[in-house]
């Protein structure tokens, strides 16, 4: 049976009416889950705040929020001799169906930070926009992840990776070899930083156009010629030097493709 929580209302009235979901007094909602056990996925849109999501040993989604309204002091605003009271705090909409958990912060001006566990078997698809970073860590599924002003860092992670932010680092610290799978880090402006286990096999495409790439791992690099890439607009040529960093470790696998406009990039061993 399909399961939802929905909460388009503001989080006082939310404490108030969520049966068991939520304890009164608290900003905290436990989301069961169909089939508890299982692998699941967590999906989480957000526009303005940060993601935080840990991997634990439970059976169900746990959603711990914060909003701007709850960090502001409980004294009453005055303006021009009267008092606030209204507070357009935000809206929370989750909806679990055959384990599979969707958050949605529907805030378009104020900030809401969520701190959720999540078995450690889920795969995870987190957005946020502004104002906030993503913090994975302890999760075995597979990370689909964007960020666009602020940082995402990954620890302790075991599933492939998809990963790109704008503006903002990225760590990636893998507890167990990448599975047979590829994986995507792409940025703009941040230092990307990948640490594998020493014996991991993958094979690596990396290139930063303003920056330099580091390994302590023993890469055979692939001898390739740079690309150039011409075109002509309007009369004038233009000639780009397309340069990658291509090799394998431990023999080859999987492709890990790296890529920043602004920031070096570090593959590490463990």
């Amino acid at each position: 049976m399909k399961k939802r929580i929905i909460c388009n209302v503001l989080l006082a009235l939310l404490l108030l009416y969520l049966p068991a979901a939520a304890q009164q007094g608290s900003d905290q909602i436990a989301v069961p889950l169909t089939d508890p056990g299982k692998a699941g996925r967590l999906r989480v849109q957000s526009l303005h705040g940060g993601i935080s999501v840990e991997g634990y040993n439970g059976k169900e989604v746990v959603v711990r929020y914060t909003s701007e309204s709850n960090r502001r002091n409980d004294k009453p605003e005055m303006e021009n001799g009267m008092r606030r009271v209204s507070d357009n705090q935000m809206g929370l909409e989750i909806r679990e169906e055959r384990n599979e958990v969707d958050v949605k912060v529907n805030s378009w001006t104020k900030r809401a930070d969520l701190t959720i566990l999540v078995p450690r078997n889920f795969s995870l698809h987190l957005r946020t926009v502004n104002d906030g970073l993503i913090e994975v860590k302890d999760v075995q599924g597979e990370l689909d992840i964007s960020n666009v002003n602020g940082s995402v860092l990954l620890h302790n992670i075991s599933g492939a990776a998809v990963v790109n932010t704008v503006n903002g680092e990225i760590e990636a610290f893998f507890a167990d070899s990448p599975p047979n799978a590829p994986m995507s880090f792409t940025n703009v402006n941040g230092q990307i930083e990948i640490k594998l286990p020493a014996a991991a096999r993958f094979n690596v495409k990396a290139k930063s156009q303003f920056g330099d790439v580091y390994t302590n791992f023993d890469m055979k690099m692939k001898q390739e010629a740079a690309r150039a890439e011409t075109t002509n607009t309007g009369g004038t040529y233009r000639v780009k030097i397309d340069n990658w960093v291509q090799g394998e470790v431990n023999g080859g696998g999987p492709e890990i493709y790296v890529k920043s406009l602004n920031g070096a990039i570090y593959i590490r061993k463990n």
